[in-house]
């Protein structure tokens, strides 16, 4: 068996065409665009291999396209891997299109022309990592790409703990035992997309991955099944169903969490000039009338009766 080179560096630019210049040839052929004309800035800290890489992203917003005649120039088997630590994205490639939010992982490949939205200021963990090196990768790659995973718990939980320490202590430890975690993170990565294949994602697990978007997109007034289901690559009926399971119907979760969120920042003091209607809208109730409602007929008090009683035990 050959050795393996390796090699960690750090690239730090301030304009946009260094940008471009540096996640080409980061990570493959590809242009960003709608970056800002001044005040840019955008950090790769990379561990490269001959087989893999594993890179921290940290940048402004930006859109990443992969073209057709990108893919034909230069053709690959490698799949990429993005953990999103901050910030958001949205991928459109092909027929799918899939948000992310903080906190969860996706997969997508490489050899097919993507578009990647990163709206806000970020920090990503990228992982290009051959084909080959993955086990059950068609299917995990589809499954994943549809509905990414949340880093909160599980085998995902574990690998995101890894990599993140990695890319923290890179310059703590020896190259060849960075090369060594490194080959764990990629192991671990295997194990996560194999157990998404061979389980086909039970519904115990979709449901909780479909419920930690929710949690993740509350704020949004327009949030209901429709936009639920297409953000988690199943349908309507499907994510219906899943709930159904669970005793549970998709618009009474989503109306108890926000209630939950809602009464929390009531009997927070640090958030006593914010008005009741203001933190309602915060959380997608922006109706006073209503989110009085339905406070009553959840706690069996109005919102106010709340933020009163809390008030009061704070003087």
């Amino acid at each position: 068996m050959s050795e393996v080179q390796a090699k960690s560096s750090t690239v730090t630019v301030t304009n946009g065409e260094e940008w471009r210049s540096a996640i080409a040839k980061a990570f493959l052929p590809m242009t960003a665009e709608s970056l800002p004309s001044t005040g840019f800035f955008g950090r790769i800290d990379a561990i490269d291999t001959d087989d893999f890489s594993i890179a921290r992203v940290t940048s402004m917003p930006q859109n990443i396209n992969r073209t057709a005649l990108a893919c034909r120039r230069t053709p690959t088997d490698m799949i990429k891997v993005l953990i999103q630590r901050r910030g958001s994205h949205r991928i459109a490639q092909g027929e799918h299109r899939t948000s992310a939010a903080a906190g969860s992982l996706t997969a997508y490949n490489t050899d097919v022309p993507y578009a990647l939205t990163l709206p806000q200021e970020f920090c990503a963990d990228v992982i290009m990592v051959p084909r080959s090196r993955l086990k059950f990768v068609e299917n995990a790659i589809n499954d994943v790409h549809k509905s990414p995973l949340t880093l909160e718990y599980g085998t995902a939980a574990l690998l995101s703990q890894h990599v993140d320490q990695l890319m923290t202590r890179t310059d703590e430890i020896p190259t060849d035992s960075a090369i060594r975690m490194a080959n764990l993170a990629i192991d671990m990565l295997a194990v996560v997309l194999g157990d998404v294949a061979t389980a086909d994602r039970p519904s115990g697990v979709l449901l909780d991955t479909v419920q930690f978007w929710i949690r993740r997109h509350l704020a949004d007034e327009t949030l209901d099944p429709s936009t639920i289901a297409d953000a988690n690559g199943i349908s309507v009926r499907h994510l219906h169903r899943l709930f159904a399971r669970a005793n549970l119907t998709v618009s009474t979760y989503v109306r108890r969490e926000r209630l939950l969120r809602i009464r929390r920042d009531l009997l927070d003091p640090l958030l006593d000039r914010h008005t009741i209607g203001s933190i309602g809208a915060r959380w997608g109730l922006a109706d006073q009338a209503h989110l009085s409602r339905l406070f009553r007929d959840e706690f069996g008090q109005s919102p106010r009766s709340i933020r009163n009683g809390a008030q009061a035990d704070n003087n």
